[in-house]
């Protein structure tokens, strides 16, 4: 009788186990947009590759920094076109479309100086 419960335990454990991997692959696959957070994330991690290129001076890596400011300024027109998570929590409707407002024009200001770094 003991040993049968440990064995149900034991495969209840391993269904457990496996349960979230399962979920997780479904998830991986609905979700194939990148949401704001992620854009972001990338913008980030592009920004400071291009820093790092403009640092050490050399021809590759002037190259790398062009390639590198062409996916930074597609990332920020994608993110451009998304709400800010903060916004949707704020009820007033004035202030929501003045925080809308000021999100798309500083995205519109890090486009510009994009570009401006990419001449």
């Amino acid at each position: 009788m003991r040993s049968l419960l440990m064995h149900l335990l034991c495969v209840t454990c391993l269904c457990l186990m496996f349960t979230p991997n399962i979920y997780s692959a479904e998830k991986k696959e609905e979700k194939k947009e990148p949401d704001l957070h992620e854009l972001m994330e990338a913008v980030g991690k592009d920004y400071k590759a291009v820093y790092k290129a403009v640092k050490s001076k050399s021809d590759d890596s002037k190259a790398e920094a062009i390639k590198t400011l062409d996916r930074l300024r597609a990332n920020c027109v994608k993110a451009k076109a998304f709400v800010p998570h903060k916004a949707e929590k704020i009820k007033d409707a004035e202030a929501k479309k003045k925080m809308i407002d000021g999100y798309k024009k500083e995205m519109d200001v890090l486009i510009a100086n994009v570009d401006k770094l990419k001449k």
